[in-house]
């Protein structure tokens, strides 16, 4: 004799589990905020969507589109997610700037990351130039099969505006490795 259930109906019936006998945690307290600071942070969103509706992408001057919050900022560009983002935490400086500009063969991605200010008080980053293959055409790989061809601290001495090409990202390139 089995002492499983006598029928299929009695197979799907619901019973209690070992674990659900146990002690039952009790729910997480939401977390109160005063009139003040919801009024604070409201404001604070109206400045953050006025400062992001007023950017545009530096490379082909289309509107930056992403999501905004009261603390920061992810931005890209709308014609091309993959050309243009940047991140503020602020509407101060942006703390993470990627362009990529394509040439027959490869992508070439610039980017700025900010460490901080230095002495003179001008921003310090630090410069990652990398290179995708575009024979690689499936996304994930051309990523993950990426080419570091620069990396250094300090200004942004490429800036990322419409005269930004594949050549003349070589030809810096090209500077730097013949000076460093």
């Amino acid at each position: 004799m089995s002492n499983g259930p006598k029928s299929f109906k009695d197979l799907m019936k619901r019973t209690t589990l070992r674990s659900e006998q146990g002690r039952q945690l009790k729910p997480i307290p939401r977390v109160q905020i005063s009139e003040v600071e919801l009024a604070r942070r409201n404001q604070r969103l109206a400045e953050m969507k006025a400062f992001a509706n007023k950017l545009r992408c530096p490379l082909c001057g289309a509107q930056l589109d992403g999501p905004v919050s009261w603390t920061d900022a992810k931005l890209t560009c709308v014609s091309n997610p993959d050309e243009y983002s940047v991140y503020y935490p602020g509407t101060g400086l942006a703390k993470q700037e990627i362009a990529r500009v394509s040439n027959d063969y490869y992508i070439y991605e610039l980017a700025y990351y900010l460490i901080g200010l230095n002495d003179d008080e001008v921003p310090e980053y630090n410069v990652i130039i990398n290179q995708l293959d575009l024979t690689i055409s499936v996304p994930q790989i051309r990523e993950k099969n990426k080419k570091r061809l620069h990396y250094f601290t300090g200004v942004k001495v490429l800036p990322i505006n419409k005269d930004l090409t594949a050549d003349n990202i070589l030809k810096k390139l090209e500077i730097y490795q013949i000076f460093s």
